[in-house]
């Protein structure tokens, strides 16, 4: 089931009967993540639990939830934002869809640590991140949830 079908499913059930999402399109799905956000907040929680992965300058900010035996998904936000942002989606998510969820903050966001003075931040950094990230965890298989920048990968 995508992202999408989950996150309609969820907000249907969980908190919003009246929500009808159809049909939408890339950009439509962002405003509809973002409607969760500011509506949904408050539609259960979920504590996540905080870890740090070590990198050769500091560490990667991450968020872990739900049953670390479940389905592995890695959380990737946008543009300067941190992994907060998944925060009111994820109690609609998770239980029902036994996942295991791991939002992580890219270098230099949130609480993750920063590049050293001089280092160069590319396209393909993030992508260094995540791969970390999944060592860190030994995944060899997962599914990745992404808003704004973070769903081009």
């Amino acid at each position: 089931m995508s992202i999408l079908k989950l996150f309609t499913f969820a907000a249907r059930k969980t908190c919003h009967k009246n929500l009808i999402i159809k049909n939408l399109s890339p950009f439509s799905a962002n405003c509809a993540f973002d409607i969760c956000r500011r509506q949904f907040s408050n539609c259960g929680s979920e504590e996540g639990k905080e870890i740090r992965v070590p990198t050769p300058y500091g560490h990667i900010a991450c968020k872990e939830y739900g049953n670390p035996n479940g389905h592995p998904v890695l959380a990737i936000h946008g543009w300067m934002d941190n992994c907060g942002s998944f925060e009111p989606l994820i109690p609609l998510i998770i239980k029902e869809n036994n996942l295991h969820i791991v939002a992580i903050d890219e270098t230099g966001c949130g609480l993750s640590s920063h590049l050293p003075p001089g280092a160069e931040m590319t396209y393909f950094s993030l992508l260094k991140d995540m791969r970390r990230v999944t060592k860190y965890l030994k995944w060899k298989k997962f599914s990745l949830i992404g808003h704004s920048k973070g769903e081009r990968y």
